[in-house]
């Protein structure tokens, strides 16, 4: 499959990837599909779990947006990341983000939704969400880890995998795509709000 960063998938692939499994912080199976099958849905994919570059941007998501502001919007957010199932409650705790988490350890739903590429250059500059310089962050990356407690051994995941940002739903649409090139390539809050609806910025 040839990568492209905004294409959106197809109706296709996108039902395939509708009829995937995720894993809850309990392991319990969670039809992809099901997430966005009633409501409009951010759903944003990071990389590894111990990534310190998708934790900041999560931390700076949760900085400028609220679980208000989605309701009011009639809109949700989840997380996906690619390692396993057992770290999302430390990753949760760590972050402190309200928002839902999920695991594919398989990376299908990665692969169908196009988010194909592997790489771990970080292309060129930062990005609103990175605060620290890339030792800092590596340092930080590590110390993280650590606070994941008993569950430093598991595998976090693809340290080469990237991810992206969707909106998608109800049902098998979507009307937003963004899928990383480099591993500071999430896409930039207010644009992903805005393409929601949801109203940004606000003040906290």
């Amino acid at each position: 499959m040839t990568f492209d960063a905004t294409t959106p998938p197809t109706a296709a692939q996108l039902s395939a990837a509708s009829k995937l499994v995720v894993k809850d912080e309990d392991s319990n199976d969670v039809v992809l599909g099901d997430l966005f099958r009633d409501q409009k849905t951010i759903a944003i994919w990071i990389r590894h779990f111990y990534c310190g570059l998708c934790q900041d941007y999560i931390t700076y998501l949760n900085s400028k947006v609220t679980p208000a502001m989605l309701e009011e919007a009639g809109v949700k957010l989840v997380i996906i990341g690619c390692g396993n199932p057992s770290l999302i409650k430390p990753y949760r705790e760590l972050l402190q983000t309200p928002f839902a988490i999920y695991a594919d350890p398989s990376k299908k739903t990665y692969v169908e939704l196009g988010m194909t590429l592997r790489t771990l250059a970080q292309g060129e500059g930062d990005p609103e969400y990175i605060k620290r310089s890339g030792f800092s962050n590596f340092t930080t990356s590590i110390a993280n880890a650590f606070k994941f407690g008993k569950v430093l051994s598991a595998n976090s995941g693809d340290i080469k995998q990237l991810g992206g940002e969707f909106i998608l739903g109800p049902g098998e649409e979507c009307s937003f795509t963004h899928r990383m090139s480099n591993t500071k390539d999430h896409v930039p809050t207010a644009d992903l709000m805005h393409a929601a609806g949801v109203a940004y910025p606000v003040k906290l």
